[in-house]
């Protein structure tokens, strides 16, 4: 009678030691397959978005680089006019390229934002998102785009504010928003 009580006893340490191996490899199963889901959108999305705001900045920086040669080449003592309209052009192309990356990383972030099967701070991602519609749509500078930028910089009064002239009345948001 002892005997079968261990054999017993055995029986169903072992038939216990299966139970919790299969519920342990179904789990690994359901988990491998959530964190290839996820590796899934880390390389469809995410990156591919984190690519299109680097992008995005770097074209933020040439557009201002662009704006900087503009006001130099209106500087001049004979203003560079040839100059000027070919540094406009540039301008306006990077002021361009700069919302169409912005525009590829909202619609990527909005993807990952509606995706509801993967955990994300959605309330970041959307911060992110109305961030780079504020870029895209004002420009490094704050201006209403490339044409309000371009129109800003003709006038030769803020050149020669910019050449160092004190900030007069009429050009005092100018003088704050450009920190002199």
């Amino acid at each position: 009678m002892i005997r079968q009580s261990i054999k017993r006893q055995i029986v169903s340490i072992a038939v216990g030691l299966v139970v919790l191996m299969v519920i342990t490899s179904v789990l690994s199963m359901v988990m491998a397959r959530r964190v290839g889901h996820l590796l899934d959108e880390l390389t469809t999305r995410y990156i591919p978005a984190y690519g299109n705001l680097a992008r995005m900045n770097v074209r933020s920086l040439e557009h201002a680089l662009a704006l900087r040669r503009m006001v130099i080449a209106k500087m001049q003592a004979p203003p560079d006019e040839a100059g000027y309209a070919e540094r406009f052009r540039i301008f306006e192309a990077k002021g361009l390229e700069v919302e169409q990356e912005a525009a590829a990383a909202r619609k990527l972030i909005i993807a990952i934002i509606e995706d509801v099967t993967t955990p994300s701070d959605r309330g970041r991602q959307e911060r992110t998102i109305s961030h780079t519609r504020r870029l895209s749509r004002k420009g490094r500078y704050g201006t209403s785009g490339a044409r309000g930028a371009a129109f800003m910089w003709r006038r030769r009064e803020f050149i020669t504010l910019l050449g160092g002239a004190a900030c007069s009345s009429n050009y005092l948001y100018e003088c704050r928003h450009f920190g002199r």
